[in-house]
């Protein structure tokens, strides 16, 4: 049994739930300072901590989705990723950064697309 179909196998829903579960811990972390000021290589790794989050995360919602559409999956991710930046511009030793959103929105099309690569060679089995 390949990968793709292995991960098919759990309800969707397990999925949604641990895809939420995920963000809200992500908001309720980063609103903490204490928490952020300790992130091991918080300046050297910041955008590598923003690719692993948004492109699990994106993986996560497509896992989530009946019928997996790239589109939407990245969509989500991206929108995910903007209320993530919107929730820091309201935190006093947080800022909110456009590129962050966009490379978030990179993160979850690498996802998407390794998703949509490995159903197409399941489908192709």
């Amino acid at each position: 049994m390949d990968l793709y179909a292995l991960l098919r196998r759990l309800p969707s829903a397990c999925y949604a739930v641990t895809a939420l579960t995920l963000y809200l811990l992500l908001l309720w972390m980063g609103g903490q300072e204490t928490t952020v000021a300790h992130l091991p290589g918080r300046d050297d790794f910041s955008k590598v901590y923003h690719v692993v989050f948004y492109g699990g995360w994106c993986v996560l919602v497509w896992l989530s989705m009946r019928r997996p559409s790239l589109l939407v999956a990245v969509g989500l991710t991206m929108l995910a990723g903007a209320g993530d930046e919107f929730h820091q511009s309201f935190l006093p030793f947080r800022e909110a950064r456009l590129t962050d959103v966009l490379l978030d929105t990179a993160a979850a099309t690498a996802g998407a697309l390794l998703m949509s690569a490995l159903a197409r060679r399941t489908a192709l089995q």
